[in-house]
């Protein structure tokens, strides 16, 4: 019926809604804490003690991030396919994570042989 058919798909768009807010959570969370931890490292080594606190600041915001995630992700799979909410969830971490790294905190892809040959086959 046709009742049906829009509840099914209001539940596919919280699948794939709730699956991305989680990811990319997590995935702030993650670049939270690195982003907190490297700058603590690079202002206490140009400037001393006064930066330590960023790093508790970062950790800070990575446990706010995480625990965000953990809520949307919980959301999603009340309401939709777990299946689909963890999946959406894992694809937007990792793409998070990686463009954070690439971009913000200005990381740079493995140049080693090995490692190439295992990013093209991923």
């Amino acid at each position: 019926t046709a009742a049906a058919a829009t509840a099914a798909a209001a539940a596919r768009r919280v699948e794939l809604a709730a699956g991305a807010q989680a990811g990319l959570l997590f995935g702030l969370s993650s670049a939270a804490a690195r982003t907190g931890l490297l700058l603590s490292q690079l202002l206490v080594a140009e400037y001393g003690a006064p930066a330590r606190g960023l790093a508790p600041l970062g950790i800070a915001a990575s446990v706010g991030f995480s625990a965000s995630g953990i809520f949307a992700q919980n959301r999603g799979m009340k309401e939709g396919r777990a299946i689909v909410v963890c999946t959406y969830a894992a694809m937007v971490t990792i793409a998070t994570g990686v463009l954070t790294g690439l971009l913000a905190l200005n990381e740079q892809v493995p140049r080693r042989h090995r490692l190439r040959r295992g990013l093209s086959l991923g």
